[in-house]
């Protein structure tokens, strides 16, 4: 998406009197993360309240632009997962100059592992008192003995076949095609308690919809 329209958008949030922040989640809900920073957003915000709405770029001198590389570390220090456009953007530079300070800096690229969702103070304070009242229950009236569970693992009919061979020397080696993913499995289903297993049984791929294999294979 072109800078200027990422700043036309920045504009309107303005001309409607929102704040900053409620600006950026605008723009991230509409346009996907990413798109924008805050650093950005406020830095516009900054120019629209000084009368200055031209969203277009200053005419630059041709002079290579000096950037503070202290601040780019800081900026992604406070935020690691901005791009190296975002940044062009906040330092008014090329994002080619940003991806070479941050090389000399000794930054990487790696993947975050994503996690289900991040939990707030009360939610977490909730969990550790559902924890602290189970515990409780338990030494007054033990129910872990009462507790059943269970999981489900595909299970391939047909093994892959063993790819090391024994070869005279000079010999050579007879190709194994890979298994075909699309070959009929079973579903495995096991149910346990802390004793032990109690039950397990299987069910053919056919049956997808989990609801479908209860029904039929318990519920009747």
């Amino acid at each position: 998406m072109p800078k200027t329209d990422i700043r036309a958008l920045i504009l309107h949030e303005f001309s409607l009197g929102r704040k900053p922040m409620q600006a950026l989640q605008n723009i991230t809900q509409s346009k996907g993360p990413g798109v924008v920073s805050r650093r950005t957003v406020e830095r516009w915000y900054a120019k629209f309240r000084d009368g200055n709405e031209n969203v277009e770029d200053a005419p630059r001198s041709g002079r290579p632009v000096t950037i503070d590389e202290d601040a780019v570390l800081a900026a992604i220090e406070a935020d690691p997962t901005l791009s190296t456009r975002m940044l062009a953007e906040d330092f008014d530079c090329s994002h080619v100059q940003i991806f070479k300070i941050l090389h000399k800096l000794g930054k990487r690229v790696r993947k975050g592992r994503w996690v289900p969702h991040e939990l707030t103070q009360q939610q977490k304070n909730r969990r550790l008192e559902a924890a602290q009242q189970l515990l409780q229950r338990h030494q007054e009236t033990p129910f872990l003995d009462r507790i059943v569970t269970c999981d489900e693992k595909w299970c391939s009919y047909k093994n892959p076949k063993n790819k090391k061979q024994w070869l005279t020397p000079g010999q050579p080696s007879v190709s194994t095609p890979k298994p075909d993913w699309r070959q009929r499995r079973a579903l495995l289903c096991v149910w346990w308690w802390r004793g032990g297993v109690i039950h397990w049984k299987t069910v053919p791929h056919e049956i997808l919809a989990m609801e479908i294999f209860y029904n039929f294979y318990f519920i009747d």
